[in-house]
């Protein structure tokens, strides 16, 4: 798997095996009108950092249990969302 970021429309980290399937979750999440500009590779070091200063909706950091489980399961997914859209 790999993970890729999105900044614009909404900020995105998605864990997918390709760039096509990562801009699938996108639009998902957020709709097909909000296409994203620009989709970044990040190494699985990145993801995890990204996913330890991450917040949850109520303000509460995850746990290591919590981010070792994103980055180990295989499943494509959408790893954390724009605050904004909360």
């Amino acid at each position: 798997m790999k993970y890729f970021e999105t900044k614009e429309p909404y900020y995105s980290l998605i864990v997918a095996k390709n760039v096509d399937e990562a801009k699938k979750i996108y639009r998902q999440m957020y709709g097909d009108q909000d296409d994203p500009n620009k989709f970044q590779e990040l190494s699985r070091e990145e993801a995890l950092y990204h996913l330890t200063i991450a917040k949850t909706e109520d303000g509460d950091i995850l746990t290591y249990e919590e981010v070792q489980k994103s980055l180990n399961d295989k499943v494509p997914s959408m790893l954390l969302v724009d605050g904004d859209i909360l």
